[in-house]
């Protein structure tokens, strides 16, 4: 009963249990039976994932496991063998709860040939993949960057990378002459992580690239902004031959602490979409070099804060003329069905480039020609953007 581990290893598991409760006769033995996988269960594995059983005396209940595979899920039941008094036949208990556990890795499975290239204001990280993989093609990686500065130590960005092969992440926006804690560890397969590598690291004082221009807005719609980007290069980069590789654009809404979405762009022309009309956003520039080795990362630019353009209001409906003689004519409208704001007037058009303007729902023309044909169209103005406008004829 109650079978659970106490200390487990990349290579060995320590068990413990309780004696059955009801005995028929003396528990001789115990035998723990271990299978490779998840869903194994005394009813359902086969030869080839059952381990050859593992028998202790039946005055101890712990036992430890060993020679086990490292990042491997095992599933481990107790076989409790008692001998009946009266005849002194064997009797086998039913097995107990299987219990489910993952090895984690040893020492060659952590993330390997770290490397750090830190200036004032980011840090690149690459490493390498940890030697022996069970599941590759699994594989995640969780790199997380740490303010040991501040007290308690605060956890700043974190990011998600996949894949067998070397990676490099970046962290951006970092304050200079502060210390940092950098934390990489694989998940090489159904959440069997490995341990952490870290490296405690100081940025610069200075940052020695110039920092990127703020992107210039060449258009903005309701929903999308048009950016135009440039990063100077510094005398250093140019003296390590170092060129900006690709441009990478975070933005998120102002003022709301958000993290980043970050959109990635070889070209100075980039378009932000699916953005929320009439909202204000947050946008930074970096320019990311492509050399690791040059030590040359671009300053952010400095914030860029641009507002969407409102959704323009529905047409006025129900337009129609109230009274009509030979000189004027009084035409009355209702207000639009949608209107995304306030309406801070009308405007009337009836003769080609001529307006009149109305606050109201109506309004009086009297400079008209007897018997001439006018066609007139009503517009609502709502934070200075025009609908399309309802059209009559006179």
């Amino acid at each position: 009963q109650q079978l659970r581990y106490v200390n487990k290893q990349s290579t060995s598991v320590r068990l413990q249990w309780h004696p059955p409760l009801h005995l028929n006769g003396v528990t001789e033995k115990y035998n723990i039976m271990l299978a490779k996988g998840r869903s194994v269960s005394p009813h359902t594995h086969n030869d080839k994932s059952l381990a050859v059983p593992m028998t202790v005396d039946g005055n101890i209940s712990n036992a430890r496991l060993t020679n086990l595979r490292e990042l491997t899920w095992y599933s481990v039941w107790v076989v409790a063998v008692n001998v009946r008094e009266t005849d002194g036949k064997q009797l086998t208990s039913p097995p107990s709860d299987v219990k489910v556990f993952g090895t984690p890795g040893g020492p060659l499975s952590v993330p390997r040939s770290v490397r750090y290239n830190v200036s004032a204001v980011s840090v690149a990280i690459t490493w390498e993949a940890p030697l022996n993989l069970r599941y590759e093609s699994n594989i995640w990686y969780r790199v997380s960057c740490h303010n040991t500065s501040s007290n308690p130590m605060k956890q700043i960005d974190y990011e998600y990378v996949s894949g067998k092969r070397n990676k490099l992440v970046t962290f951006y926006y970092l304050q200079p002459s502060t210390n940092y804690r950098m934390e990489i560890k694989a998940d090489v397969g159904y959440h069997l992580w490995t341990r952490s590598v870290t490296h405690e690291f100081t940025t610069k004082t200075e940052e020695i690239s110039r920092p990127c221009t703020t992107p210039t807005v060449t258009q903005k719609s309701t929903s999308s902004v048009d950016l135009t980007l440039y990063c100077p290069l510094s005398d250093a980069a140019n003296l390590h031959d170092c060129h900006i590789n690709h441009y990478s654009i975070k933005y998120r809404l102002h003022n709301s602490g958000n993290r980043f979405n970050r959109r990635l762009t070889t070209s100075s022309s980039f378009q932000i979409d699916s953005l929320f009309p009439f909202t204000s956003y947050e946008i930074r520039l970096t320019a990311v070099y492509d050399s690791f080795y040059c030590n040359i990362f671009s300053s952010p630019s400095f914030p860029l804060i641009i507002k969407t353009n409102p959704v323009g209001p529905t047409s006025p409906r129900n337009v129609r003329e109230t009274t009509r003689n030979a000189r004027n004519v009084v035409i009355e409208w209702n207000v639009p069905a949608y209107v995304n704001g306030t309406v801070s007037r009308y405007r009337v058009g009836y003769i080609k480039g001529k307006y009149m303007s109305s606050t109201s729902t109506s309004i009086n023309i009297t400079d008209l020609k007897p018997n001439t044909v006018y066609t007139y169209i009503v517009q609502a103005l709502v934070k200075h953007t025009l609908n399309t406008g309802s059209e009559q004829q006179i």
